[in-house]
Parts: C-alpha cells; structure tokens; sequence
C-alpha cells in the first residue's frame, strides 16, 4: 500500500486505504482460518495455557544450516522485441556453518563457511549450473547499510554468486519471526515490515500481513504456521506474494530450528532484470554445533574487524564478460542486462527508477597502431550522437598505475526533451588491447551516481578474449528470478 501524499483529498485517501488495508487483513483471516484449523492439535489443559518465553531478540549462536529450495514457473522475457514467457525450473542445495553474532538489539551478524552452495537452473530447456567460487565461501551477512548484505571476505562475489545464496528465509534473520512477548498455543501474531522484507528478499513493502500462530508443542518443539501477503518491489519491479508454511522453535536454546516455506510470487518486469511467476518451496534445518567441533574453527576464529566496518569494495559485485575479454567491478544498483560479444549492458536501478545505462565494449586489437587522441575520441562522441550533442562537457587524458592510456569525454545533449549526459571513456593496454565503456544518465541523475563513471574505468581488467584464448570457454549466462535469492 502506497504511503498517502499530502493534498486537497488527502483525508479522502487516507480514509479508503484504511478500509482497504481492514479488507485485506480480513481477507488473510478469513483465507487463512480453514488451514489453521486442519492443522490444529488437541491439547491438554496445562499446554493450552502455558506461556512459552520465546521472545524476539538476536541470540548468538553456533550451527550448520541445510537448505533445500526448488522453484517452477514461468519466466517472463522481452525477446525480440516481444515479451515471451519461458518455462523456469530451479533446484538448489546450500550447507554451511554459521555462528551468529548479535551486535545491537535489533542487529545480528552471520559469520559462514558454505561446504555447498549448488544450483541446477533449467530455462526453457536450457540446462546451467551455478556454484559459489571455492575462494568465495567464506561469507559474512551483516555488513553494509540495510544490515543483512552478504559479501565474501574474500573478495567482491559475482551478482550469480550473490543471487545464489541470497535466498528468501536466511537464518541470520530468523529471530525475527519470533513474537515481542511470551505466547501459549492458540496464540497468534504479525510480523512486522522489517522481519518481512528479510524473509522475503524483498527491498521494498507497500502493503503486507503475515501471521504466525503457536500450534502445538511436543516435547522442547514450539510448532508454528505461518502464512499471509505481501505486496512489494525487488529490483524495481513490483511483486506480489503469498506465503505458506511453519517453522519449529527450540525451546531451550530460544531459536527457530527448522522452516518450512511454499511462496507463490507473480513479479512484473523490471528496468534490468526479467519477470516471473512461480511457486518455490524452502526447507531450512539447522543444528547446533560444538564450539570444540572443528568445523567450528573456521566461523569462530573471524575477527570482529572483518565485517563491523566492511570495506566498500567488499560489497561491490564482480562482473565478467562471457566474451568480451574484460572485467569490472560495480555497486549492487547495477545490473546485466545483455552479455553478448559485441558489447555488455548494464543498468542502474535505485528505488525503482531506472538511474543510468553502462554499455562496455571490448574494441579490436590496435595491433601495431597507435592509440586512440583526444581529438579522434572527441571525433567519435559527436559522430556517435549526431542531433543529440549539445557541448563537450569535460575532458581529461592520463596513464595509470596498471599502464593503461584513459581518455574520458564527457557530453550533454537531449533526447526526445530530456536533457542528458554521456561519459565516453577509451582505455588501452600496453599489449594492444582496448576496451571503450559509455555511461548514459538523465542530468537530474548526476547526483546519484557521484563518481560512478570513473568507479567503473578505475575497475576495468583487459583480457584475452574467448576467441583469442582456446582454454577458456565461454560462460552460458541465465538470468533467473530473484526468489532463488
């Protein structure tokens, strides 16, 4: 549900999305009740009425975590020049450690070491695999500004990395499904913005109500359903879910142990990334593990220092062209939206708008020819931008510290009546490799993305290219949904 805007009917407003937000929780009742009562057990007096202290707060602890997670549906792709809906299947397995760190009272840190991270990614017949990199599987989850960002200590994860382990129901943020005060079976309670949006993945809710209720107790096992909707964004683009499941609670270490999850989610297109519909199925079993255990040792033994303050870097994501003979590093706004071997395409999307485009081309070898001047660069841009150009902007020239000769151009000009602003930049190699990157935005975007352009330039690796090197193959890139993550 949109936040009202001040206005001349701002009272009118409030007051219908007050009675549409009645309807919808009573919808999530009324949809809900016949499952909670097919999956109520008969009690016995004493456990109807006791109070079960499992009161919502970060807890340490230390665990290894299997997860299970399947996806089916329909992914939907804009594919020459026509939206095509393409069958998706999923199937993924994660196994790590994990010791979680409490750092405030509404703040946990996860330290993991992942034994598997494995994805089978099945696209209209098309099979890929993804796996986390065997230098990549040391990850923490609690740096960065929202709190529950992963990053490998490592060094920066790929965004396939990234998406692969970023999956909905994290155990780091498990605690937060608990409720804010003790509870006695029968008793029910909604989660709130924050535990939803780190359930779910999501970076944005409008509108949502999920209920968890105490269902029975068996032994040290808390039993609880959990079930409701939720309307929101990931990426840009608008989603809504329906969740289903229950999760377990280990009443003497005051954590949830096991989840069970079946999320049904119809996620429109966004400006980088596809849409789709699926339904996905989360089983997540954590155990408690010995300090003494040696697997123990690799989790425990991280320092504070490597994720209460992470570097920037280690948040930025890596990204390889499958055939461009390059790499470059970029911040988590960006994301590919064509890898081919003529060029890569990247787009910047920050609270659903589309901020800037990156299109990165690796050039021809110049072989025994000079580099490109100034004034051929400049030659270029205008060619390039014909009735668009307005002015030259900015110029520079330099050689850096990897040898690389960098020519950047910066133009204004407008499109259509929007005022716009181009970033060329030429580098080369010392071996004659050459790699030209534009970064296109609106002029009311410069802020947002501050030094973005030269982030990128600074990041760029020149590589052999697939065809230039027979003992490299080219990589089959699959864009999958988000719910993987």
């Amino acid at each position: 549900m949109a936040v009202p805007q001040p206005g001349t009917r701002g009272k009118q407003i409030t007051d219908q999305q007050h009675l549409q937000r009645r309807q919808f929780l009573r919808y999530l009742a009324l949809g809900s009740s016949s499952w909670y009562l097919s999956q109520a057990q008969p009690l016995a007096g004493g456990e109807a009425t006791a109070q079960h202290n499992i009161v919502r707060k970060p807890r340490p602890a230390l665990q290894t975590v299997a997860v299970q997670i399947s996806i089916n549906g329909q992914l939907r792709a804009d594919l020459a020049e026509t939206q095509q809906e393409l069958p998706l299947r999923v199937d993924g397995r994660l196994k790590y450690v994990e010791q979680l760190r409490p750092a405030t009272t509404n703040r946990l840190t996860a330290i993991r070491h992942y034994e598997r991270a494995e994805a089978e990614i099945e696209i209209a017949q098309q099979l890929t695999q993804s796996r986390l990199a065997a230098d990549h599987r040391h990850i923490i989850c609690g740096g960065g500004d929202r709190g529950d960002e992963l990053f490998a200590a490592q060094g920066p994860l790929t965004r396939d990395e990234l998406d692969l382990i970023d999956i909905p129901g994290n155990s780091a943020q498990w605690w937060r499904l608990l409720p804010t005060k003790p509870v006695k079976v029968g008793d029910a309670w909604f989660l709130d913005r924050a535990a939803v949006k780190a359930l779910l993945r999501l970076e944005a809710i409008s509108k949502w109500a999920v209920r968890c209720k105490l269902q029975a107790v068996a032994g040290q096992r808390l039993s609880v359903a959990i079930a409701g909707t939720v309307e929101g964004a990931a990426g840009g683009a608008a989603s809504q879910i329906r969740i289903d499941g229950s999760f377990q609670v280990d009443l003497k270490l005051q954590q949830v142990a096991e989840l069970k999850l079946r999320i049904w989610e119809d996620r429109q297109m966004g400006h980088a990334q596809p849409g789709f519909k699926i339904e996905a199925q989360v089983h997540a079993v954590a155990n408690p593990l010995a300090d003494s255990s040696p697997a123990a040792k690799v989790v425990t033994e991280t320092p504070s220092s490597e994720f209460h303050t992470p570097q920037d870097d280690l948040l930025l994501l890596s990204f390889q062209a499958s055939q461009g003979g390059f790499q470059l590093l970029h911040d988590r706004r960006w994301r590919v939206l064509a890898d081919t071997p003529e060029v890569s395409i990247l787009r910047c999307v920050q609270r659903g708008q589309l901020v800037a485009q990156a299109n990165v081309s690796r050039l021809a070898d110049r072989g025994n020819k000079p580099v490109w001047t100034p004034t051929q660069l400049e030659k270029k841009v205008r060619t390039s931008l014909g009735d668009k150009f307005t002015r030259i902007v900015d110029s520079e020239q330099r050689q850096d510290g990897r040898g690389y000769r960098i020519l950047r151009i910066r133009a204004a000009g407008a499109a259509e009546d929007v005022k716009l602003l181009w970033t060329y930049w030429y580098l080369a190699d010392r071996q004659g490799g050459q790699v030209s990157l534009v970064i296109t935005h609106e002029q009311k975007h410069a802020a947002l993305l501050a030094d973005t352009d030269r982030s990128f330039a600074d990041s760029v690796r020149i590589s052999a290219r697939v065809a230039d090197d027979p003992r490299t193959q080219a990589n089959v890139r699959a864009t999958r949904p988000t719910a993987v993550k």
